[in-house]
This record gives C-alpha cells, structure tokens and sequence, in this order.
C-alpha cells in the first residue's frame, strides 16, 4: 500500500511542477540594435494570448530604471525624459515594440523588455544599444596619437594646442 501511496505523491507533485512552469518568466537573449534616429526596439511575443501590460526599463547604474509602460486598460505611461521620443507600434496583438526619436548618445545602454500576458505569463527580451562601428571609429580617430614611425621623436610644442 505504501507503494501506491509514494506513487500517486509522485505523480501529483510532477503535476503541480509542470503547471507552475507555464507561469515564469521566459526570455529570448539579448538583441543588439545600433543607435540612430527613429530605432525601433522590438519585443513581440512568441506565443498567443491576451497581453495585459507591457513594460520597457533601462539599466542606469545598475538600477532598472522605468521608462514606458502600455497597459490595453490604462493606455500608456512614457516616463518625463522620453515623454515625446517614444511610442508604441501595436502592429500586432502581442507587439510590444517601440520607436524612439531624437536619440543622442544618452540613449545608448541596455533596455529590458516584459510582456505580461494571460494565461502564460511574462516574457521578456533585453536589447543592447550601441553606437555603430562607423561613429565610434570617427571619434577614435581624433583621439589618437598620429603613428610614429620606428625610433622617430615625438616633437610636441605647449603652443600647439591653442
């Protein structure tokens, strides 16, 4: 009797495991996008069902720090520092993707995206933005030292830098 006993604790246990999974968190790595005018931050989720918020966060510092938040209900919320330079796409019912204008370097980093939904829970991606190649070599260039060439002197006047 004991056997039937450990069995069915089993088989319930295995049960009650395999419904909590549906509930956490899942995501989808880390995208890169470059950083330019009008960049869209994608984050759609995988599977159907019915979205109930999806929120976008910047690490600054190491703090998540909230920066949109779109709920079907109550509509959306753009913190004070992107108010007129994000939106959200909706190209789909499960699209929580933005766009964001007139971005500067500030706008570099890394965002996180969570979609909430009904009844599979939350999914989430994080998109790194950087500065493209190009722009940062460009920049590079003005802060090197010109090449000397092999046992040549460096010959640097003060009155050369105003």
């Amino acid at each position: 009797m004991a056997v039937q006993k450990d069995h069915w604790y089993n088989r319930a246990l295995l049960i009650l495991l395999s419904s909590l999974t549906v509930s956490v968190q899942q995501t989808d790595g880390v995208t890169t996008v470059k950083l330019e005018e009008g960049m869209v931050l994608v984050c759609v989720c995988p599977w159907e069902g019915n979205l109930t918020m999806v929120s976008w966060t910047k690490l600054i510092r190491f703090n998540k720090v909230p920066i949109a938040v779109y709920h079907p209900e109550y509509e959306v919320f753009i913190s004070q520092s992107y108010q007129t330079r994000i939106q959200f796409l909706k190209t789909t019912p499960m699209d929580g993707s933005i766009t964001i204008t007139n971005v500067t370097q500030e706008d570099t980093g890394v965002y996180h995206c969570s979609v909430q939904t009904f009844p599979r829970g939350s999914w989430a991606r994080d998109i790194s933005v950087e500065e493209d190649d190009a722009d940062q070599e460009e920049t590079d260039i003005h802060i090197r030292e010109p090449e000397r060439s092999p046992g040549e002197r460096s010959e640097f006047k003060h009155d050369q830098l105003n």
